[in-house]
């Protein structure tokens, strides 16, 4: 009896896996999300669809309705599904910048004017996995290209370096991601849990008319606490108040001066100063010339000690869509990044996040203290 029930239980543990694969396996992409913006850092949303590829040479034509020829972005945002498990080679073609996300880490980056550049990434995934995919390209003028594809792994040996298409085996030939395996959304739904049905004993014992339904568990943590009883009285007899002398109130030690910028070599790692003469157009990741003496100091700093490391944090309020001002804090934070680089500092001792409006230091609430929160940081590695 009992090989007779782990038979049954075998059977239909593997229907379920046998349903859930082939669902996984008939989904299909329709392509990413595309959003069109006027200017070459996203300042003004125009037009959004959904592109199948991304394989594009607009040929000095516009790229979508409203979009001018030249001095325009495009952000890509959506999932990739993997098919097979094993190394997966992709590749980018463009002209001017391209940046790419698999899986929410940036696996390249080729953000400035250039002539045509084709470069790869190696990265390993796995076969039925969605990852979160985002693309971002910006064109300053014509003429243009943007291009993503991928080769399949195969049975080399794994390449841990990144390369130009000319150094790659002449077989392997990119091919851009197929439509199918890419998503605006991602297809994997949470799956809904049921509840228990009524034994089929219980529900015929019950009276004509009367139905049965599952209750729904309720879990209890702790216990309800019992009144404490009260314990009897004993007759006191008032002692005389006695003064206490007054102890003295301890002085505070005076608070620390925060450090300052130029004391920025000297902080341990973590440590954090904000940008305070940093300005940007009001909603726009554009610097305003005002910003220029605190950046020349910031790039002399970096200059003059090459060890240094930062991370560059772009901040927000909460006011408005968080998605859009995680974007915002995001392109801000690249924007002085991409000046100090332009200063001959090394791309690789500068990391640019956006944290939107997650860290506030100031009480969103009040509209005095708000501003506070609209911020750049550097923070020591």
């Amino acid at each position: 009896m009992r090989l007779f029930a782990g038979l049954i239980i075998g059977a239909l543990v593997l229907a379920s896996s046998l349903v859930q694969a082939q669902a996984t396996s008939s989904a299909v992409g329709s392509g990413l999300q595309a959003e069109y913006y006027l200017g070459e850092r996203f300042e003004r949303p125009v037009f959004t669809r959904i592109d199948p590829q991304i394989n594009f040479d607009w040929n000095f034509q516009s790229p979508a309705p409203g979009v001018p020829a030249e001095s325009f972005s495009v952000r890509w945002s959506g999932y990739l599904l993997a098919p097979v498990s094993g190394v997966y080679t992709f590749h980018i073609a463009v002209d001017d910048g391209m940046r790419v996300w698999l899986g929410n880490n940036k696996i390249m980056d080729e953000w400035r004017y250039q002539p045509e550049l084709k470069a790869t990434k190696q990265v390993r995934l796995k076969a039925g996995e969605y990852y979160a995919l985002r693309v971002e390209y910006f064109q300053g003028s014509a003429p243009t290209r943007a291009f993503f594809g991928w080769v399949l792994p195969n049975q080399e040996a794994e390449k841990g370096i990144d390369n130009l298409f000319g150094l790659l085996p002449a077989a392997q030939n990119p091919v851009p991601v197929p439509t199918r395996y890419l998503f605006s959304q991602n297809p994997k739904q949470p799956t809904a849990v049921k509840p228990a049905a009524v034994p089929a004993a219980i529900a015929s014992s019950l009276p004509p008319g009367v139905t049965a339904k599952p209750m729904e568990s309720a879990v209890v943590v702790g216990s309800r606490p019992s009144a404490p009883t009260p314990a009897a009285r004993s007759a006191t007899v008032p002692r005389a108040a006695v003064a206490k002398p007054k102890s003295k109130p301890r002085a505070l030690p005076p608070p620390q001066p925060a450090p300052t910028l130029a004391e920025l070599h000297k902080l341990p790692v973590g440590a954090v100063i904000a940008l305070e003469h940093l300005y940007f157009e009001q909603s726009k990741a554009r610097l305003l010339p005002t910003s220029l003496p605190e950046m020349e100091r910031l790039a002399q700093i970096l200059k003059d000690n090459p060890t240094l490391r930062l991370e560059i944090a772009g901040h927000t309020d909460n006011v408005g869509d968080a998605t859009l001002n995680q974007q915002l804090s995001q392109q801000r934070a690249e924007v002085v990044r991409d000046y100090l680089v332009r200063q001959q500092i090394a791309a690789e001792r500068l990391l640019a996040v956006g944290y939107g409006g997650t860290r506030p230091v100031a009480d969103n609430s009040d509209a005095q203290q708000r501003p506070r929160n609209r911020r750049v940081e550097v923070v020591v590695r």
